[in-house]
């Protein structure tokens, strides 16, 4: 894929929201937060039996895809005029909506943002929106 402003957008969206929450969930699930909150996830999926927790895990990461692409979607069709700016600090700025046909379809697929940048790869659950 061609490192455009959209594909470093989406880059970043991958790691700094996407893996951080899955790394986040991960952490509470394996009982290394500490937070009460954390500990109480980690009691629930550890009662689990792995089967089950590989399931629960799945819905955690189709739940988050979900949310992201909701996102992308408001932002894409101008609800509640948001309207995201990139500038690369020279001499380009843009909307970001204006960079797709169709941005919250940007993270979907072999030539996706979550195959491409994500740590973190699909695991079956991808048409979870």
């Amino acid at each position: 894929m061609e490192n455009t402003h959209l594909e470093i957008f989406g880059r970043i969206l991958m790691s700094a929201v996407r893996d951080r929450a899955i790394r986040k969930y991960d952490s509470s699930a394996d009982g290394k937060m500490k937070s009460k909150k954390a500990l109480l996830v980690a009691d629930v999926i550890q009662a689990l039996n792995e089967e089950a927790q590989h399931g629960v895990r799945n819905v955690v990461i189709s739940t988050i895809d979900n949310v992201i692409f909701n996102l992308l979607f408001m932002i894409e069709s101008g609800e509640d005029s948001i309207n995201v700016i990139i500038s690369d600090g020279y001499d380009w700025s843009g909307s970001l909506a204006d960079l797709s046909d169709g941005l919250a379809g940007e993270m979907f697929g072999d030539e996706g943002w979550i195959e491409q940048y994500s740590e973190f790869r699909n695991d079956g659950f991808d048409d979870f929106t």
